[in-house]
């Protein structure tokens, strides 16, 4: 049984929780592109706990994930708009 996640997931809420690590003269897009990677990588990461870090394909091969590169991705994308608009680092939360 999937673990209960301990973050939330839905993006009005993460719009919240980002709103209070961020500049007061951070874009709204800024925000919702935050938020939106936040939830990118949230959800990424509970499918990958739930199906592991590989999966086999049609040929029968061990292959990472496709839900690795979305939560890497989020990553980089939320620690760069991080260095320019949070008070501090959104992902450490």
């Amino acid at each position: 049984m999937p673990r209960k996640p301990k973050h939330p997931t839905d993006l009005p809420a993460i719009i919240r929780e980002i709103s209070g690590f961020v500049y007061q003269d951070a874009p709204d897009v800024v925000i919702e592109v935050m938020a939106t990677q936040l939830q990118n990588l949230r959800r990424a990461r509970q499918i990958l706990d739930v199906e592991g870090l590989t999966l086999i394909d049609d040929r029968g091969r061990q292959v990472e994930h496709p839900c690795v590169a979305i939560e890497l991705a989020a990553i980089k994308q939320i620690s760069e708009l991080s260095r320019i608009w949070a008070v501090q680092d959104v992902g450490a939360t």
